[in-house]
């Protein structure tokens, strides 16, 4: 299910989705996501089989590389993947499956049509921002359970990618309560459901000889009440090519709402 509306939007807003790049650096590492891969399907599945859907949504399937598409199937009735634009060579692998559906959406909930309002006006000032609606993404389609996939920290790259063509919002100090009210926005969303999150939170930077150097928070809010919560590490860039001369490791939380 493809919306024309949204693809339009997009190439107004002059978005880069970034797919390609993401599969380039996954190749790229040898090897290096296959740990946080193994990990985010394992918690899917053991999520599924304590919630036994049968209509399951994932948010930010991308690639499919941390989904374990093929035991879902085994497992649920219908599996509903939503991203803002979907790899081409995957809907095609797909596309004579009637277990899956891949659904176009902007998972903010209206944050990238609504920024882009905002923005035609040529008098808007960054607190404005703050009072952008953050309805947060519900799907249409009748879903058991959500899982949120590796995307909570993505969710506004997007429009922050836009942002940076009016100087006085991308230097503005609001954004990081922009961001906030997105990312609460989501899991607050997401809760409605029998939920599992997967998320990085925090960007750890260490030099050639493995030396930490710093570290930046990925997240502007906590993380909800949870149980059977899980974390480890994503050794997302070991190449160097993300920054250069450093590696870029993430720390991720896998929880249930």
């Amino acid at each position: 299910m493809y919306s024309g509306k949204l693809d339009k939007l997009i190439k107004k807003m002059g978005y880069s989705v970034d797919q390609e790049g993401i599969m380039t650096r996954y190749i790229n590492e040898e090897g290096g996501w296959d740990s946080h891969l193994k990990n985010s399907k394992q918690y899917i599945l053991d999520f599924v089989a304590r919630k036994s859907p049968e209509k399951i949504g994932i948010l930010g399937s991308g690639w499919l590389l941390d989904v374990p598409l093929e035991e879902l199937q085994a497992k649920v009735n219908e599996i509903f993947l939503y991203d803002i634009r979907h790899p081409r060579q995957i809907m095609h692998r797909y596309r004579n499956n009637k277990k899956i559906h891949f659904v176009q959406a902007d998972i903010t909930g209206g944050g990238i049509e609504n920024t882009f309002t905002l923005l035609k006006n040529s008098n808007a000032r960054p607190e404005a921002l703050l009072e952008i609606p953050m309805q947060g993404f519900t799907p249409k389609e009748s879903i058991d359970s959500v899982v949120s996939l590796n995307l909570l920290c993505q969710l506004d790259i997007l429009i922050l990618e836009y942002l940076r063509n009016f100087p006085v919002f991308a230097k503005s100090d609001i954004i990081p309560a922009f961001r906030k009210k997105i990312q609460e926005s989501h899991m607050q969303t997401i809760a409605n459901y029998n939920a599992c999150l997967i998320s990085d939170y925090e960007e750890l930077i260490y030099d050639r000889i493995d030396n930490l150097i710093e570290t930046h928070q990925l997240l502007f809010s906590d993380f909800p009440e949870s149980k059977n919560a899980k974390e480890w590490i994503w050794q997302f860039d070991t190449q160097m090519t993300y920054y250069p001369n450093r590696k870029t490791f993430f720390k991720v939380r896998a929880l249930e709402i």
